[in-house]
């Protein structure tokens, strides 16, 4: 029994370490797909990762991932693309809720997080 939980445990840091290596893009489409309607449709295309331009000096700086999105809503039509941001290991997707560039919180947040 205890072969099986080290086993999971080793998978886990596993998947933590290939996360920092640069699989961040798999892990933010896992976290964008996880919080829409229909995950399976989703559409991704011009996804990109890059170092926070925020950091402080004890740690690096978090990796950004931003993208564009398209998937079914629940009606069964796709919404149309919408840009989203994920920080790598937090778990969160901030999805453009305008889908027209009409939220000005969200372009101030992909302005300074994924404009380079």
């Amino acid at each position: 029994m205890w072969i099986r939980g080290l086993i999971v445990g080793l998978g886990v840091v596993a998947l933590g370490s290939c996360t920092r290596e640069g699989n961040a893009e798999v892990s933010a489409e896992a976290v964008v797909r996880a919080s829409l309607r229909d995950p399976d449709s989703a559409k991704f295309s011009d996804v990109t990762a890059h170092r926070s331009p925020v950091g402080t000096g004890a740690s690096p700086a978090p990796i950004q991932v931003c993208g564009t999105v398209n998937s079914r809503n629940g009606f069964g039509g796709y919404v149309g693309p919408r840009r989203f941001i994920v920080t790598d290991g937090t778990g969160v997707a901030i999805i453009d809720p305008a889908g027209d560039g009409g939220n000005e919180v969200f372009e101030a947040l992909w302005a300074s997080h994924c404009i380079k």
